[in-house]
């Protein structure tokens, strides 16, 4: 590569006013499901064991804590499917309704979902995803590679 296309690049910065439902800006990967039913805006993580991208659960650490995390941006893919994932970005789901902007996003204790209440139960695992934007459907993505388990 020469110098001159190296200058040619240009950083496209992600759009974060995302104006209708299930739109998204950022960082994606192709990925291959490894559950039934893929929605818009699931919560998932790597697993590690077979490459599939799974549901998250804040009640499980190898599911939400020592893991990759992404948002699916593709629906409707089944069990050993190409998917979509976001890695870090903006994605907007009308269904999501967070309290204000600013607010900070945890792993939900229930699989795939994103929460703006931190998890307390139990060996929980505690891990910060993100927060919401302006708009309080629209989320920040930027996943924490911090996380502690609750005792």
């Amino acid at each position: 590569m020469s110098w001159d296309s190296v200058r040619k690049f240009k950083e496209k910065p992600f759009d974060i006013t995302l104006g209708t439902d299930k739109q998204y800006s950022g960082l994606t990967c192709g990925i291959t499901i490894g559950y039934a039913s893929a929605a818009f805006g699931d919560l998932v993580y790597l697993n590690n064991v077979n490459n599939r991208w799974e549901k998250a659960n804040a009640s499980t650490e190898g599911t939400s804590g020592d893991v990759m995390l992404g948002l699916v941006v593709s629906a409707d893919v089944s069990d050993g499917g190409a998917g979509v994932i976001l890695l870090i970005g903006f994605i907007k789901k009308v269904t999501w309704n967070f309290s204000s902007a600013g607010d900070t996003l945890y792993a939900s204790e229930t699989e795939g979902l994103i929460t703006a209440v931190r998890p307390t139960a139990s060996n929980a695992i505690v891990r910060v995803i993100g927060n919401a934007d302006i708009n309080t459907n629209t989320v920040y993505f930027n996943p924490s590679g911090t996380w502690v388990e609750l005792s």
